[in-house]
């Protein structure tokens, strides 16, 4: 009996999606902990929606001029997200969840590539549900 027909592909990766945003759906209530404060609450680039000036600032904004770490790309996604989401926190940990459930159906997908949809369906959703990704979920920043 071949059990990788008893359950197709589609069910299979909105399993995987569900239990991606299941697991971290109660993140959308955290407010900003943590980096988050410096990064993104107290850091003009982002506060004031500078989305260019990301690209010649530094990552934390109170660094002796020349060192600290640059990360344009994150630092004008979050500059994006505060002009999205008027500076509310829900909005960004809604992003995060996003991103880990898009992530969770690509190793879905990889895994897939490799084996049947029952295996990547318990890979997925292993990935998805795995506590290791607590933090780079359930808050904005991740230093």
């Amino acid at each position: 009996m071949k059990l990788s027909g008893a359950l197709p592909t589609g069910r299979a990766a909105r399993i995987v999606l569900m239990v991606a945003v299941g697991a971290y759906a109660n993140s959308s209530f955290n407010g900003f902990a943590y980096d988050d404060e410096a990064i993104v609450v107290r850091h003009d680039v982002v506060t004031e929606g500078r989305v260019v000036d990301a690209l010649s600032s530094s990552y934390w904004p109170e660094v002796v001029r020349g060192s600290g770490l640059y990360r344009p790309v994150t630092l004008s996604g979050f500059a994006l997200e505060w002009r999205l989401w008027n500076g509310h926190p829900a909005g960004f940990h809604l992003v995060n969840i996003a991103v880990h459930a898009a992530v969770s159906l690509m190793v879905f997908f990889l895994v897939l590539e490799m084996s049947a949809p029952i295996p990547a369906l318990v890979g997925g959703a292993l990935f998805s549900a795995h506590p290791v990704h607590s933090e780079a979920v359930a808050n904005v920043v991740v230093a």
